[in-house]
């Protein structure tokens, strides 16, 4: 390059800037490529999974929250409005489980588990509702606490051990 005239080494110059640009530029392509992908799996597959998965935990608990309004009022209507809105809450899950089953890409387990843990309060439930609309509360409120509870913990739990996978 001693040897070369000014012009020529100006070419030469930049003759390799041009180079480099065009190889940052194919990088730059390619990983906005493989960065776009990533983005399409995650609004396509994970974060509607994620978005269920906090649904059903936030309607697990508006549902024990009005199971215990329902208990705590003396008020047999109000106690029934609370009931139904329990029930419309919690019967609800059922089809977030459908759509869990098939886009769910983790272990599957913790979804069958936390659907088998629903079905397993289920009983107790309706039996706690029955209780609290015939103002039975403190009958009502020993099952919520001692039975109920600890299978809608678990069930929250479950659903956050899925959508962290």
């Amino acid at each position: 390059m001693k040897n070369f005239k000014i012009g020529k080494k100006l070419a030469v110059t930049f003759g390799i800037i041009i180079v480099l640009f065009l190889v940052a530029i194919v990088v730059a392509i390619t990983s906005l490529n493989s960065a776009s992908k990533n983005f399409s799996d995650f609004y396509t597959n994970g974060y509607p999974v994620s978005v269920t998965t906090t649904e059903m935990r936030r309607a697990t608990q508006t549902g024990l929250k009005n199971i215990a309004l329902s208990i705590l009022t003396d008020d047999v209507s109000e106690s029934n409005s609370y009931i139904t809105q329990a029930n419309e809450q919690l019967d609800g899950l059922a089809a977030s489980f459908t759509f869990l089953k098939d886009n769910y890409r983790g272990d599957k387990s913790l979804i069958v588990e936390a659907e088998n843990t629903l079905d397993e309060a289920k009983p107790y439930r309706e039996t706690i509702l029955r209780l609290a609309g015939n103002n039975q509360n403190a009958e009502a409120a020993d099952m919520l606490f001692e039975k109920y509870q600890p299978l809608m913990l678990e069930f929250s739990d479950l659903m956050s051990k899925a959508d962290e996978a």
